[in-house]
């Protein structure tokens, strides 16, 4: 749901908050013990994918206990997580190959969801596929969890200046309980429910703040059109060697790929209203998107490469 659309139930989001990090920490202190089904890289990953992935999605979503839409969607990914996760470990095997999964997995994965909440909320609110509201949500869902992560770092700085001035004093204790993962797990918990709460409460300044977003989106689009539009004219004389050896090239490609779909779609904005940019950025901006291609292809073919390997 976008922050502020309407009465955000904030125990309900630092409940599911509170529980994802008692979950997490009892998924800790079972990797440490040595829990036989913990052993296994695709149980490993298939709870860690419904720890994280189900309560962050219906955080962004719910309205209250009671909401049957919220209720149906947990159902939906009750079925559909697993499976992602006991498919995507049980192709690793062992859990020294999995290491290579895990961060692919947990990027494809977040993307994916985060897209999906979008369509969820709008679903939700009887807007179909109505491309402003799209717009909308994504960009609050962005926001939202921005000033969270903000929220929950400048916690854990007031966390952390607390121990250092008491440990001057001579109270080392602090810092030991502070430092404990039985502390860490559920404060940590606590600051990221409280921190959605409130940014979902808040749909003025999240408004304010997109202004300032699409502001210095506008001023950072040449630079990264220019960027694409200089390197696919370098990549014929180069060739691509170069490029897949240096191990990282999917993930490159795609980060300049998203990178210039999020700064694209900041400047165009919702489709209401004609576009701020100047003559220089648009044509800057239609020579990108049309390597744009290019750079999708690529990215799927160094990926299928990677599959074979």
């Amino acid at each position: 749901m976008s922050p502020g659309t309407d009465s955000v139930p904030r125990n309900l989001i630092l409940g599911l908050a509170l529980f994802q990090s008692l979950v997490l920490l009892l998924l800790h202190q079972g990797i440490e013990a040595g829990w036989p089904a913990l052993s296994s890289g695709a149980f490993r990953l298939t709870a860690y994918t419904l720890t994280l992935a189900l309560p962050a999605v219906l955080m962004l979503l719910v309205r209250d206990a009671r909401d049957a839409f919220s209720g149906r969607c947990a159902l939906g990914l009750l079925v559909l997580l697993p499976w992602l996760g006991l498919h995507s470990g049980g192709a690793c095997g062992d859990l020294e190959s999995c290491e290579n999964v895990y961060v692919p997995y947990v990027l494809c994965l977040g993307v994916a969801l985060f897209i999906l909440s979008a369509f969820l909320q709008n679903r939700r609110d009887g807007r179909g596929l109505d491309y402003p509201s799209l717009f909308q949500n994504a960009w609050d869902n962005g926001l939202t969890l921005s000033s969270t992560a903000v929220f929950t770092g400048l916690g854990w700085l007031i966390f952390w200046l607390a121990a250092a001035l008491f440990k001057v004093v001579g109270i080392n204790w602090l810092k030991d309980v502070i430092e404990s993962r039985l502390f860490a797990y559920p404060a940590s918990g606590l600051l990221v429910g409280l921190g959605l709460a409130v940014a979902r409460a808040q749909p003025g300044a999240m408004r304010a703040s997109l202004r300032v977003c699409f502001a210095l989106c506008r001023m950072l689009l040449p630079v990264l059109a220019g960027l694409a539009l200089v390197f696919a004219s370098v990549l014929p004389f180069t060739g691509l060697a170069p490029l897949w050896k240096t191990g990282q090239a999917t993930f490159l490609l795609l980060a300049l790929t998203l990178g210039l779909i999020s700064l694209t779609n900041a400047v165009v904005e919702d489709l209401r209203e004609p576009a701020q940019a100047g003559r220089f950025t648009r044509v800057l901006l239609t020579g990108a998107l049309c390597v744009l291609q290019l750079y999708a292809g690529l990215a799927v073919y160094g990926l299928s490469l990677r599959v074979g390997q």
